[in-house]
């Protein structure tokens, strides 16, 4: 019976201490580009920005964009701009290129 106390017990005793801390969360980067729907040009100086995170970017002159985040898919990128309404994406695969019409 002590065998295999000490047994179950040196099986266990190695994930009682894992530190979850040190588990890194995964990282995903959203990217793309915001343009006009009436022309098609590229659109500087737009905002985005995830709420939960709190992770934000400013598109490019050549209307691009790149944010790092931390939080689990899907995640909700809003963009905002002086002269349209405020629009919500949801991205739920980060890898393809967002394309976003103003």
């Amino acid at each position: 019976m002590k065998l295999i106390k000490t047994y179950v017990m040196s099986a266990i005793l190695p994930f009682m201490f894992i530190n979850k801390a040190d588990k890194k969360p995964l990282e995903h980067t959203l990217h793309g580009v915001v343009a006009s729907k009436e022309t098609g040009r590229p659109l500087p100086d737009i905002y985005l920005y995830t709420v939960k995170g709190e992770e934000e970017a400013i598109t490019n002159k050549s209307g691009q964009f790149k944010i790092v985040t931390w939080q689990k898919l899907p995640v909700t990128l809003h963009v905002q701009h002086k002269d349209s309404e405020n629009i919500r994406i949801v991205v739920s695969d980060p890898s393809e290129d967002i394309k976003i019409k103003l």
